[in-house]
């Protein structure tokens, strides 16, 4: 049985001929991708991101510091969510590692933190007013970060590929009743058929884990307006297209 990871059959997408040293063990003969301004500090965002998410949906202390700011008496739960997670997490984080960035990284990752933060309060709470039970709103949409997923795909001709991955995050929005892939981008929008067909192998192993066919939310946080949006129709007809490029 051959087996893949997301990221290399999207290596597989940018060049065969990569992929084929990838998979005979040359892992470091390559580096490919789509790359920022390098302003961004894209892995250090990623990272911090999703410790956040693991605090929130699995550290008691931090969830009940979380819940504190969503019943905050201030009207605006973006402040709220957002002096939460600058007091909790990023200056935390700043001190430990500002030392190795420059001012302008420091600038792109606050930005980026920021842009997330607002596509959060408005995923928490679309009309901008806090929760009536954010405990179980909390418990609704965060889940552990503890989700690399694996699946069978069997090809036209019978063989069986076993791919397996882990998105950046999975959340679910109570108010749409959908699982949501959420992708972030360092960078600005420059390809988004070759994103979106990374990110529908997320979500395909989301629709066979839990039987829904996910929505996709990616972030490229170099963008002013970062978010793009992908109802599961779109990523259902895409599934629906894994063969040609799955097929080896």
């Amino acid at each position: 049985m051959q087996r893949l990871s997301v990221s290399e059959l999207h290596l597989c997408q940018h060049c065969p001929r990569l992929f084929g040293y990838s998979c005979k063990g040359y892992k470091h003969a390559w580096k490919v991708g789509h790359k920022g301004s390098e302003t961004l500090p894209g892995k250090r965002f990623h990272t911090l991101a999703d410790h956040i998410f693991r605090y929130i949906a699995n550290d008691d202390a931090s969830q009940r510091a979380f819940l504190n700011a969503l019943t905050s008496p201030d009207p605006d739960i973006t402040g709220s969510i957002r002096e939460y997670i600058k007091n909790e997490f990023f200056i935390p984080y700043l001190a430990k590692h500002a030392p190795q960035l420059s001012f302008e990284q420091i600038e792109a990752f606050a930005g980026a933190c920021d842009s997330w933060i607002l596509y959060l309060s408005q995923f928490i709470s679309p009309d901008g007013t806090p929760p009536e039970d954010p405990k179980a709103l909390i418990a609704t949409i965060f889940h552990s970060s503890e989700y690399t997923m694996s699946s069978d795909f069997v090809c036209d001709e019978g063989e069986v590929v076993r791919i397996s991955g882990r998105p950046d995050a999975l959340l679910f929005d109570p108010r749409t009743k959908e699982p949501v892939v959420l992708e972030y981008k360092g960078r600005k929008e420059s390809d988004p058929a070759q994103d979106l067909a990374q990110t529908s192998l997320y979500a395909w192993l989301v629709s066979q884990s839990i039987g829904i066919t996910p929505r996709v939310d990616m972030l490229y946080l170099e963008e002013p307006s970062p978010l793009v949006r992908y109802d599961p129709s779109v990523i259902q007809t895409l599934i629906g297209n894994h063969a040609s490029l799955i097929t080896l």
